[in-house]
């Protein structure tokens, strides 16, 4: 007690005490992987519906000292330690980082107050804390790799939880409240109402990645603008310098030893040994000795080449596992059913992975096991990482050779040999999958050119150009053609789960002449042929008396193609004739003259009555075109309304009264189209450039069918005219029904 009271004598004492008291024991060190805290405190939950800056608040982090401090015994209040952002490239090995970030991502999930958890994240945390077998305190967590599981869920998988969000405002038009900033990327952040006790949470309405990410600048004071690779961004904020600030240190600490180049603008070519490119594509840039300056070497695709550094500028790593947790949402709609009737129940799976399990060596290609291998984590890699495994198809092409060719008919992998080199060689050709494919998708992986190519071959067409005419049509369950599906497209990426999209096939190119050799094929071209006619895509010529005469011998034909014997009524007979001309008809006297008709051809086949209504379409103008109605024209030669109809020759534009054409523009001398979204016309619209480059005139089309006349035109340009015309197609929305 002495002792004890002589030590506070010591402290409390006069100053002439000559005792100095002893040094406390050294500080444990902080651990080197801590990062610098943030300059002000992130918003609260009470702060996000209006973010709002308190320049009284602010916030000092205090070292370690030898010094004495006094403080009170009881405080009224704690003071609490969060992790509210992850560096690029941070680790947290370290037990104690470790314990505290498992305590409060744990702490957060059962307390039902956190704005930045969504509560599908919430529910997932739980159910994740529930298969490891743990409660709900830290004290239950033993284990250091179950701990870091936790993180490390939360880490990838919780979008704005380990953020640091800028209230901002701005953002394209966008409802934009907050900007969250993380070591994945960028996002544009809006704070939402729902039901329950905390109705708050944090909506994501864009996100953007650092690969995306070229530069980000303060333009003038509380203005910051983003440079992405394919817009540009504005964002008004109090915090602009802290924002800049901050993405340029996340930037820079990415673009540290990265491989990787992002393509400023659009580099194409004819020559094999160089890489063509699109602006905005990220480029993997791959070691060549020999480089002379200005040149760089790379791959994108599964294609690599040399390339000018010109165009580009290095880039952030394409982060793969962001790109995945982005398109959540977008995989579960692409997760299909094999929906529709006749063409689309001909169109079943052709490359059905057998269910033999999947050897070691196959899962060496993850690209194939995208399209063969049930587990999810070969379906992430084959589906994001595009062509960044690409060499090692090489090795891959000759261990499936190798098994396919065996002559062990016991080898357990054969079958699925040969599918995985099948899917593979599909990828190489066409691409990857936009998304990844569901389970049920992989038993049935379909391009459109596939799909043609083998309903071509039961129609008897196995000549190639001709196989080239024919097209996989995207439809909409109310009638509404949307478009045609390019033939290196995936089918299942435009059906949807709720079965409003269907697929219909249809000849769009008419070049090769018709033969009537094979019953599936005169009776697909009669279906299609008819369907055009009574919905008046064709033009009858000739005197009101030549016309009632043509509807009556077609309405004859039609009868005796159903195999009816019996005599039309007149109400049989409307159904006969076009839709648009049956209130400027005499039916009374296209009956009677379907009568007279009927008694010269009576002893046709149905067959026989299909190829002559083949026959006599075939002679009607606009035959081989594909017709649609535009409501305006933005020419003052064509009328309104006004026909379009294309083929492999021009555009033409005629009067939907007379048929008479008005307009061509040979499809030779188009030089770009591009849709235009319904905005004062309330119509979307197709703006067609034609002419000379250097001079090119625009004409637009208003109609309904906007995209499937932009894909039309494209379709049969990149088959008939590709060569001496370079087309694209661009939109400010997508032209993939989604």
């Amino acid at each position: 007690m002495r002792q004890k009271q002589r030590s506070l004598a010591d402290l409390f004492g006069s100053t002439s005490s000559k005792a100095t008291p002893p040094p406390p024991d050294p500080p444990v060190p902080l651990p080197p992987s801590i990062p610098d805290p943030p300059l002000t405190a992130a918003p609260s939950a009470d702060h996000l519906s209006k973010p709002a800056i308190d320049e009284s608040a602010y916030s000092q982090l205090h070292k370690f000292s030898a010094s004495v401090y006094f403080s009170y015994p009881n405080m009224p209040g704690k003071l609490l330690l969060r992790k509210e952002v992850f560096y690029p490239r941070e680790k947290f090995n370290h037990p104690y980082i470790l314990n505290l970030l498992c305590e409060q991502i744990m702490r957060d999930t059962y307390s039902d107050s956190c704005v930045r958890m969504s509560r599908e994240e919430r529910r997932k945390m739980k159910d994740l804390l529930a298969s490891f077998h743990v409660g709900t305190s830290i004290s239950s967590v033993q284990d250091d790799a179950m701990k870091k599981r936790i993180v490390m869920a939360a880490r990838d998988n919780w979008a704005n939880y380990f953020s640091r969000l800028f209230p901002v405002t701005g953002g394209n038009g966008e409802d934009t409240q907050i900007l969250g900033v993380s070591h994945r990327g960028i996002r544009l952040l809006r704070v939402v109402q729902a039901s329950g006790i905390n109705p708050k949470y944090l909506k994501v309405l864009r996100s953007y990645s650092y690969a995306e990410l070229l530069s980000v600048e303060e333009r003038r004071p509380e203005v910051v603008e983003f440079s992405l690779k394919n817009e540009q961004l504005q964002l008004q904020s109090p915090r602009a310098p802290q924002i800049v600030a901050m993405v340029r240190l996340f930037l820079s600490e990415l673009l540290k030893d990265s491989d990787y180049v992002v393509a400023l603008k659009s580099y194409v070519t004819d020559d094999k040994s160089l890489l063509s490119f699109q602006k905005g594509d990220i480029i993997k840039l791959l070691p060549m000795d020999g480089l002379q300056a200005g040149w760089k070497f790379g791959s994108i695709g599964g294609r690599s080449g040399l390339f000018p550094s010109k165009h580009t500028q290095p880039a952030a790593p394409p982060d793969y596992y962001c790109a995945h947790i982005d398109r959540r949402d977008e995989r579960r709609k692409s997760r299909r059913i094999v929906a529709g009737s006749g063409a689309t129940a001909t169109a079943t799976a052709t490359a059905t992975p057998s269910p033999t399990p999947v050897s070691p060596e196959t899962r060496l290609c993850p690209i194939t096991a995208a399209h063969t291998e049930y587990s999810t984590e070969g379906s992430v890699l084959g589906s994001d990482i595009d062509g960044h495994l690409y060499p090692m198809t090489e090795f891959a092409m000759k261990y499936f050779r190798e098994a396919v060719t065996n002559q062990d008919p016991a080898h357990p992998y054969q079958e699925l040999s040969r599918s995985c080199e099948e899917n593979l060689m599909r990828s190489l050709i066409h691409g990857g999958r936009r998304h990844v494919p569901s389970r049920m998708e992989m038993e049935a992986i379909l391009v459109a050119l596939e799909v043609v190519t083998e309903l071509c071959a039961e129609m008897g067409v196995q000549n190639p150009s001709e196989v080239k005419e024919f097209s996989v049509h995207v439809n909409r369950s109310l009638g509404e053609v949307l478009r045609p599906i390019h033939p290196d497209e995936y089918l299942f990426d435009f059906l949807l789960d709720d079965g409003s999209i269907f697929l219909s096939f249809r000849r769009v190119i008419w070049n090769q002449p018709l033969h009537f050799d094979n019953d599936l094929y005169i009776e697909f071209h009669y279906q299609q042929l008819r369907i055009d006619y009574l919905d008046g895509k064709f033009l009858l010529p000739g005197s009101d008396s030549a016309v009632h005469q043509q509807m009556a011998d077609l309405a004859a034909l039609q009868h005796l193609a159903q195999g009816l014997n019996n005599a039309p009524t007149q109400h049989d007979v409307k159904e006969y004739v076009p839709k648009t001309d049956k209130n400027g008809i005499n039916i009374q006297t296209v009956h009677s003259a379907s009568l007279t008709k009927l008694l010269a051809i009576g002893h046709l086949r149905p067959r026989d009555a299909k190829i002559h209504f083949l026959e006599m379409m075939r002679s009607l103008p606009f035959f081989g075109s594909n017709i649609l109605l535009a409501e305006k024209v933005s020419h003052h030669d064509c009328p309104s309304p006004c026909i379009v109809a294309v083929n492999q020759e021009a555009i033409y534009f005629s009067n939907a009264k007379t048929k008479a054409v008005v307009m061509t523009i040979p499809l030779v001398s188009v030089q770009s189209l591009r849709t235009v979204s319904p905005k004062k016309e309330k119509v979307p619209a197709v703006e067609i450039s034609h002419g000379h480059p250097s001079h090119p005139k625009t004409i637009t089309v208003y109609l309904k069918q906007a995209k499937e006349l932009c894909h039309i035109i494209a379709l049969i340009m990149d088959e008939l005219v590709r060569p001496p015309v370079s087309s694209s197609i661009s939109s400010g929305r997508s032209l993939t029904p989604r």
